[in-house]
């Protein structure tokens, strides 16, 4: 019993706790310079005109990086592997801004106190243009033209087993809307990018969940060869899903690469919140077939997920959604469909988990609701079709193992003494005529 019943702290915990970790906010390095960012203050629409000359008139001000002097690239932000087949429609700088928060210029100075002055003297023009900040509002048409591969797309069909037919079917439809949620990590999104002209080699340090996938989208962005960058993850200080894409990197290698100096970027809290991403908002609208008995006979799931202004991950994650239907109850039909939708809000990643609390949600939701309609204690529903050890989950013929839902249910409603806080309400409900429980 080597490591059961032993503890193992984090192999930094101890530097963390004592405050001696160096995070990337913390970098200096020689010569290092700073930057912020100016982001677009409108929902929707193209810029005109910048003009930047106040801002690198400003002592301390060695250059200012935009949309109309940096590459046009375009890419995804979650691109993590060579190859991978995503919608490429992201910029470092936008000329065309898609949200409030977009990325149009930012500024390079000796400090970042000089380069947050500096970014409040650019002066933007903008042409604005029709903006959705509903995902059912875009499904009209109103931002068909927001990329050129559209505002909708198709996340595809899954069906397995036959639907149930003939009499005696219990029919449950719910809706259910899940909102934006950001992953408020107590360290904020930082970057510190160097860059060595003399030997060509980019060097890289952020808090991430993937180097490679870094190091990739860097090097197709920049058109450098992949052993001419190095990225170095640094004391992460929080996640959950918030750093597997690539929001600050490339803008903090632009810099680097512009001046040949190391350049450190910090967000702040708002900027984190405003321009990075968050969990996408999703809508679910969920039909249940149950037998008198209750057991579900089939489950039949439209997905509309909102993706915000660019497409990110949410084409995958959408399509995720369908292999977390089979991981908890047993079923012989099932039918998802998934489709995504852009709007002018903030863009939608991954959050911890990876789409298996939204299909939870929705899932036991529905689930709930028939325990109502067939007069079935919500945990006996639950028992009756949970899976069991050694079932498989028909979508890629595979045993899930030793699955014990049923006995933890069973527990459960004992140590939580479920029936009796039952008659204890019923109780309640019917001494009482203003207050129900």
């Amino acid at each position: 019993m080597r490591y059961i019943g032993k503890s193992y702290p984090i192999h930094d915990a101890g530097s963390k706790a004592a405050g001696r970790a160096v995070y990337a906010g913390d970098m200096e390095l020689k010569g290092m310079l700073h930057m912020a960012l100016l982001f677009s203050t409108i929902p929707h629409g193209i810029v005109k005109h910048l003009d930047c000359s106040k801002a690198l008139a400003l002592p301390g001000v060695v250059d200012v990086i935009h949309c109309f002097n940096t590459t046009e690239k375009e890419y995804n932000q979650y691109q993590t592997q060579f190859g991978q087949d995503l919608v490429h429609t992201a910029r470092i700088f936008n000329s065309h801004v898609r949200y409030v928060g977009d990325r149009i210029a930012g500024v390079i100075a000796e400090t970042e106190a000089i380069a947050r002055k500096a970014v409040s003297l650019i002066e933007v023009e903008y042409e604005e243009m029709a903006y959705s900040l509903d995902m059912f509002d875009t499904l009209t048409g109103k931002i068909d033209g927001i990329h050129g591969t559209g505002a909708v797309f198709e996340g595809g069909e899954h069906v397995t087993g036959t639907k149930p037919e003939g009499e005696g079917l219990v029919e449950i439809h719910t809706a259910t809307d899940l909102s934006r949620i950001n992953h408020i990590c107590m360290e904020t999104h930082a970057c510190v990018a160097d860059y060595d002209r003399y030997g060509d080699e980019l060097t890289v340090y952020s808090p991430n969940q993937t180097v490679y996938g870094i190091r990739t989208i860097l090097g197709d962005i920049f058109e450098m060869d992949y052993n001419r960058i190095r990225v170095i993850k640094t004391t992460m200080g929080g996640s959950f899903g918030g750093k597997q894409e690539w929001v600050l990197e490339p803008v903090a290698a632009a810099a680097a690469l512009r001046t040949g100096r190391p350049v450190k970027l910090v967000f702040n809290r708002s900027e984190t919140m405003v321009s990075t991403y968050s969990r996408a908002p999703m809508h679910f609208d969920a039909d249940f077939v149950f037998s008198e008995d209750g057991t579900l006979e089939g489950v039949d799931c439209d997905l509309l997920l909102d993706a915000g202004a660019y497409l990110g991950n949410s084409l995958n994650y959408a399509r995720t959604v369908a292999h977390k239907l089979f991981r908890g109850y047993k079923y012989p039909y099932c039918r998802f469909h998934s489709r995504v939708a852009l709007t002018n809000t903030i863009i939608g990643g991954a959050f911890r988990g990876w789409t298996s609390p939204e299909a939870t949600i929705m899932f036991e939701h529905n689930m709930n609701m028939a325990a109502r309609k067939l007069k079935m204690d919500p945990v006996d529903l639950r028992i009756k079709n949970v899976m069991h050890p050694g079932d498989e989950d028909p979508l890629i013929d595979t045993p899930i193992g030793n699955f014990k839902a049923e006995e933890a249910l069973r527990q459960g409603r004992e140590h939580f003494e479920w029936d009796k806080r039952k008659e204890e309400v019923r109780t309640f409900n019917q001494e009482n005529t203003r207050y129900k429980r």
